[in-house]
């Protein structure tokens, strides 16, 4: 038997504040599992294993396409657990890169991650990475910047693509280049495991060419689902197709 006491103003107003908070939690709990728990659950949902070798050749043909040269200046936009900037500080040197994500957890967690990872390294580590928390609109990343910028299975997430692109835009130097990592798709879908609408290529192609980017090459990739490393994905039967895209922006 449920008995309705009389509660007054202020109490109705507290106890709907807690409830909200409430939802707020549970709700954040529920998007972001990965970025929760101790130390060593961190580094262990970023993907870290210790065994370098398969950590490169998981990445080998996705890598050729990058093709990261030192002294470049990198944005990784919708970093996430912080798993490739952990790998290209096993792999490279004297890069600059921007680790950049909606989440205040990417931000909160990278270093941790990438001191892991950073153990795998064989020498000295010259490469500088910074991190970022983003907007749902803007990367609030330097203007006119970065040599290679890479959006990595995060496309879909954009809430508003078109205000992205355009700060994406802005945050390229005029000869860089954008990488896009999206799923394969012959008509667009609503994906309920990821949360969001996956993009056919041809709506893709309209949204970039409105927002004055050109695509310049187009790559077949086999991957697993989510944003993580390819490295964890050992089962054929969770493999998916995915496509790299690299574009050029054009115009002023």
């Amino acid at each position: 038997m449920m008995i309705n006491l009389p509660l007054r103003r202020k109490e109705k107003n507290g106890l709907l504040l807690i409830l909200w908070v409430i939802g707020l939690l549970s709700a954040a709990s529920c998007r972001l599992p990965f970025f929760h728990g101790k130390r060593e659950t961190v580094i262990s949902n970023s993907g870290f294993i210790a065994d370098a070798d398969a950590m490169h050749r998981a990445m080998e043909a996705e890598l050729k396409v990058y093709d990261f040269q030192p002294g470049e200046r990198i944005a990784d936009i919708g970093a996430s657990t912080g798993w490739f900037e952990g790998y290209l500080l096993i792999r490279f040197d004297s890069l600059t890169i921007y680790a950049q994500d909606i989440s205040p957890y990417t931000k909160r967690n990278l270093r941790m991650v990438t001191e892991k990872y950073r153990t795998l390294r064989p020498g000295p580590d010259r490469n500088r990475v910074v991190a970022v928390r983003g907007r749902k609109k803007r990367s609030r990343l330097p203007s006119d910047y970065f040599d290679k910028v890479i959006v990595r299975k995060t496309f879909h997430h954009f809430g508003h693509p078109d205000a992205m692109l355009q700060d994406i835009r802005k945050i390229m130097k005029d000869d860089a280049l954008l990488f896009v990592y999206e799923p394969c798709a012959d008509t667009a879908f609503y994906d309920a495991s990821d949360q969001a609408w996956i993009y056919d290529r041809e709506e893709l192609m309209r949204i970039f060419g409105r927002n004055a980017f050109v695509l310049t090459a187009e790559y077949e990739m086999i991957d697993g689902p989510g944003n993580a490393p390819p490295w964890w994905h050992f089962d054929p039967g969770h493999l998916n197709t995915y496509r790299l895209y690299v574009f050029r922006k054009t115009g002023p």
